[in-house]
């Protein structure tokens, strides 16, 4: 017999379990300080969609976000993202960027894990940065799964 009046009280939102919209919840805007891997903006805080991006391969079915920054002289930006387990991530560009400006990095920024928009295969569930180094303003869209 199923218990339906059992509440679980031990699930943690973001360990044990995500939920994702399909409305478009708009860019997330970068906020300095963000010029470090230790100042990196979170963006596992940030409202993951569903939502149709014409811009975003498999934007119905990969959860998606976009970020919007701008750089100035020798400013570098940097982004988390956290996998909860082996997947994929996949960098598109908005606009403003060129594949160079664009590396995915282990947690502790000692090592490269990819570069530039074509990013293959399958990663360990962990904690990446995403570095960007444009020219101006720029938009990055970002799929994980």
């Amino acid at each position: 017999m199923i218990n339906l009046t059992k509440v679980e009280t031990d699930l943690v939102y973001g360990v044990d379990y995500v939920a994702y919209s399909n409305l478009d919840t708009g860019a997330v805007a970068e906020v300095e300080s963000n010029n470090t891997s230790a100042s990196a903006n979170d963006l596992g805080t940030k409202d993951w969609n569903l939502a149709p991006n014409g811009s975003i391969p498999s934007a119905a079915t990969r959860p998606h976000l976009t970020v919007t920054g701008s750089k100035s002289g020798t400013d570098t930006d940097y982004f988390k993202i956290t996998l909860l387990e082996p997947g994929q991530i996949q960098l598109t560009n908005g606009s403003g960027l060129v594949a160079g400006d664009v590396v995915v990095r282990n947690a502790a920024d000692t090592a490269t894990v990819a570069s530039g928009f074509a990013i293959s295969g399958v990663l360990a569930a962990g904690t990446y940065l995403v570095k960007v180094t444009p020219t101006g303003n720029y938009t990055l869209h970002i799929s994980a799964d």
